[in-house]
């Protein structure tokens, strides 16, 4: 018996359709990224401000970070009456941007303290090495940054702190692609502002910085 090619190809695009459907409906398959297998919706993680995605809420925000829905208004100037259950995306506007949140929570310190293994040596012969915890947290990142070497850069160096090192303003204008700010600006809080990468304009003041040792 010899099939319509029509009729063929209707049922193969039926069972195609059917095969996902049949998976989406059994919870095996989710393929918009927003939940589980099993239909839970997916949480930023809470010592990962980079896992926060634009299509999350307001209210899920507040729940991991532990910060109110009204701060989070508040600090970006958004309007006060704000449903908790608006997704981050729907507000971005000049004052407010998925960026700027994770930058506000992460200096603000409400990610959670990453805890690793620091493997400590045997006291005597015999003695199995033990594990302990070691938590990282902001304090401690922020205390390595005043503890960093001089003309290195940190998170806490001023323009100023160029300037008296030896990079000239020409230079660091060059590199930030602009105009030299005050002089006691802090260049991550300038470069944030502008939208910026610390990380990226760091290397290369401190590659200039390393010209003139």
């Amino acid at each position: 018996m010899r099939i319509n090619p029509n009729i063929y190809g209707i049922l193969v695009v039926a069972v195609f359709f059917g095969t996902i459907l049949g998976f989406q409906a059994a919870g095996f398959w989710s393929i918009s990224g927003k939940v589980t297998a099993d239909g839970q919706a997916i949480q930023p993680l809470a010592n990962d401000v980079n896992s926060i995605k634009g299509w999350m809420t307001l209210e899920q925000i507040s729940s991991v970070f532990n910060v109110s829905v009204s701060e989070i208004l508040q600090q970006f100037s958004l309007p006060a009456d704000t449903p908790g259950s608006t997704a981050i995306k729907d507000l971005e506007s000049e004052t407010f941007d998925t960026t700027g949140l994770k930058t506000w929570l992460e200096e603000k310190g409400n990610v959670e303290p990453v805890i690793t293994s620091e493997v400590l040596p045997a006291i005597s012969s015999g003695t199995e090495p033990s594990t302990l915890p070691v938590i990282t947290t902001a304090a401690a990142v922020e205390s390595a940054d005043q503890a960093a070497p001089e003309s290195t850069i940190t998170g806490k160096t001023t323009y100023q702190d160029l300037l008296d090192w030896g990079i000239s303003q020409e230079a660091i204008e060059r590199i930030i692609g602009g105009v030299l700010p005050e002089r006691s600006t802090i260049i991550k809080d300038h470069l944030s502002g502008l939208g910026l990468e610390f990380g990226t304009i760091k290397a290369q003041l401190q590659a200039e910085l390393d010209k003139t040792k």
